[in-house]
């Protein structure tokens, strides 16, 4: 039986282990990566200019509507404060102090022995600025204890309990309280730090217009004076005035105590009358300067 020797096997062992050599490998597999990485910036690249072109289309295209978004978004703020005004004028049109109401209420008091001889009405308007009170509180937060370093320690305050404190000395000063229905007061914000918790509020009074009613009558009472109190009682009894009017806002004033004579006086000439004054505040009217 032959033999057979293969003199080549060491070269053909050297030629398999260089085809299996892992390096080679490793810079097959990174030149493979690297050309996919270019494909994939030179992709990114394409993205890139595509967006770009697609931004200065549509800058292009905002430059030539934003002079006409301009003029439409300056038209609808002046259309909201022109209906804002429209909306305040038909609020005091409607709610406006009506002398007739007064008149046609005295005209069911009158009384035989009592005449009067002025009647006049007052409507003072007074404007209020602004007042804007803000309020920045600061709660430190104890300090934490060494061996409780996964927990954190609890404020003991309650900070919306100072809060509504806080808005209730506010808003009861003199200054606010005749203008509860027109504060605008902000939530309170509360941030919290690793040392501290803020409370942040304002409360703002918007600029107002506060107008008194007064209404004066001057009589004269022929009875020497003991129809001045029936007559002033009937007033503040009539439904009208009832409605309006408290002890604390109308009064009446005997201008003198002894009876006096008015020879000029046609209707009631030499004869004796006291004279006094019958004032009516009504409650005054506050509204929004809008």
């Amino acid at each position: 039986m032959p033999i057979r020797i293969n003199l080549l096997a060491e070269q053909q062992a050297a030629e398999e282990a260089r085809r299996r050599d892992p390096v080679k490998r490793a810079i097959w597999a990174g030149g493979a990566v690297v050309a996919l990485m270019l494909l994939w910036v030179i992709y990114l690249q394409l993205k890139v200019g595509g967006a770009k072109s697609e931004l200065a289309a549509q800058e292009n295209n905002w430059k030539s509507v934003e002079r006409t978004y301009l003029q439409v978004s300056n038209s609808f703020r002046e259309t909201g404060t022109i209906r804002k005004r429209l909306a305040s004028l038909q609020s005091y049109s409607t709610n406006r102090f009506l002398w007739s109401h007064p008149l046609n209420a005295l005209q069911y008091v009158a009384d035989e022995k009592v005449r009067v001889v002025t009647l006049s009405g007052a409507s003072i308007s007074t404007q209020q600025n602004q007042v804007v009170f803000s309020t920045n509180v600061f709660f430190p937060l104890p300090p934490g204890k060494w061996w409780k370093l996964w927990a954190k320690e609890s404020l003991q305050t309650n900070v919306l309990d100072v809060a509504n404190s806080i808005l209730n000395s506010v808003t009861n000063q003199a200054n606010f309280a005749r203008f509860q229905s027109q504060l605008l007061i902000t939530p309170p914000n509360v941030s919290t730090t690793k040392i501290q918790v803020a409370l942040q509020m304002e409360i703002v009074k918007p600029e107002t217009v506060a107008e008194k009613v007064t209404l004066t009558l001057r009589a004269r009472d022929y009875s020497k004076g003991s129809r001045v109190d029936p007559f002033y009682t009937a007033i503040t009894n009539a439904p009208f005035f009832r409605l309006f009017l408290s002890k604390t806002n109308s009064s009446v004033q005997p201008d003198t105590i002894q009876p006096r004579e008015d020879e000029s006086d046609k209707i009631n000439a030499g004869e004796a009358f006291i004279p006094f004054t019958v004032q009516a505040n009504f409650p005054e009217r506050v509204r929004t300067n809008e």
